[in-house]
């Protein structure tokens, strides 16, 4: 979740190809081939026949009706409304069996996740996702992750097949949930069910789903893993019964590769650049990954914000947004800068949520929050923040802060500053951004 540190890749080098290595037409025949590149030595010039093709998607972390934004800026909320449906245009046209999406659909706030209002909200964008995506074309696989309420997501998919059959693949789904120190485990139901489906007389190849990692066991900054990830790891390959096992959670991913007879994957996280999805032919022999990216514009300039300094103390937002609506209106980014100020991490998280809904109802939507994250951070790491996980050009961006101390972070990152009282603010703001 928060480690987005890419592991090493353990795939041969034709499972990890980037370009197209087929034709989509194919499929549309009675045999369908996949023409492997020479990077496939053992392979190359020779023609498989493709058993499955799945899409595979996961972590979007989206906010349409929840409040806020993400603490971690790269996760490109409230933009994944747009870039999911653009995305469900794109896998469409790749013809996949059927498509996965391995959970986090939303970024539910923790510290909401028993209020009632905010599972509405959170219901309301699960809902939103739905009906993006289940137009799709093919059956659709969705899970929930650590992100997702697991009773909203029991309000919006109440139909979910656990146990799927397709076109001679088994698709079994788990819903597991973190119980101890952030860490997964397979426990109850969901235990009992993976048993059974490896103990049972059915041998028809199964493909297991799962929002958290199994294989390569990864807890590094984070537990992306089961707590039993090796134990679940050795009663699937021991099985031979599972052909793939999907994940997501780990934000950076990790390439498609076999495991004493089991492939193993985990989605990259699409909330962030470049917004990946991925997918898989399943042959006779092997899995073979295909990345597909959905581009998205680089946020250029900026006007960063002082929310604590500004924002909190305005008594009348009516004026201040306009003139901030306006500026947006002329392609300029909207960031706001937030500081802790010795408040504890979940009372911050609570106050820029509510201020970003203030403005909002107010008539003016930020594009991002930037944060630092305790007094040991620099003063200019929201902006570099910004340009790295933005990609804000800082020199051509402006910032109004409400204090001298703000402005002097700014003007370290580059970045033209002016500080204001806040009812001068709309004045300093039009002579800082003519």
């Amino acid at each position: 979740m928060w480690d987005t540190h890419r592991l090493p890749a353990h795939a041969p080098p034709f499972a990890r190809r980037r370009s197209t290595p087929f034709d989509t037409s194919a499929r549309k025949t009675d045999h369908a081939l996949l023409l492997l590149g020479a990077c496939n030595p053992v392979a190359s010039n020779a023609l498989l026949s493709v058993l499955m093709r799945i899409a595979h998607i996961s972590d979007f972390h989206a906010r349409r009706n929840v409040p806020g934004h993400p603490q971690i800026p790269k996760r490109r909320a409230r933009q994944m409304p747009d870039l999911i449906a653009r995305a469900m245009v794109d896998i469409r046209d790749r013809e996949p069996d059927i498509l996965a999406v391995t959970g986090d659909l939303i970024d539910a706030p923790f510290y909401g996740m028993q209020d009632p209002e905010m599972v509405d909200r959170i219901t309301a964008d699960l809902q939103l996702i739905r009906e993006i995506i289940d137009p799709i074309g093919c059956p659709v696989l969705y899970l929930f992750g650590n992100h997702d309420s697991p009773k909203a997501f029991g309000n919006v998919f109440p139909d979910v097949n656990a146990d799927t059959l397709l076109n001679g693949f088994r698709f079994v789904s788990f819903y597991d949930e973190e119980i101890r120190d952030n860490a997964a485990e397979r426990l109850g139901e969901q235990r009992k069910r993976f048993d059974r489906v490896l103990d049972d007389a059915d041998n028809t190849p199964q493909i297991h789903l799962q929002h958290y990692m199994i294989w390569p066991e990864n807890n590094e900054g984070y537990p992306h893993s089961y707590r039993e990830a090796r134990e679940l790891k050795s009663r699937i390959t021991a099985s031979g019964k599972v052909t793939l096992s999907l994940s997501g959670h780990f934000h950076g991913g990790v390439d498609t590769f076999d495991a004493d007879g089991t492939w193993f994957a985990t989605s990259r996280a699409f909330c962030e650049h470049p917004h990946p999805y991925r997918i898989y032919d399943i042959t006779d022999e092997q899995v073979l990954q295909t990345d597909y990216t959905i581009e998205s514009p680089d946020t250029g300039c900026a006007l960063f914000l002082d929310m604590g300094c500004l924002v909190t103390d305005v008594s009348d937002l009516t004026e201040l947004t306009a003139a901030l609506t306006e500026i947006r209106g002329r392609e300029w980014a909207l960031i706001g800068v937030s500081d802790p100020a010795g408040r504890e991490p979940q009372e911050f998280e609570v106050q820029n949520d509510i201020l970003v809904e203030a403005l909002l109802q107010a008539g003016c939507e930020l594009d991002a929050v930037v944060c630092r994250r305790s007094a040991h951070t620099s003063a200019s790491a929201p902006y570099h923040i910004a340009q790295t996980d933005l990609g804000v050009n800082l020199e051509a961006s402006r910032a109004l802060t409400g204090s001298a101390t703000e402005a002097s972070a700014a003007r370290s990152a580059g970045i033209r500053a002016a500080h204001t009282r806040p009812d001068l603010a709309v004045s300093a703001l039009q002579r800082l951004v003519p």
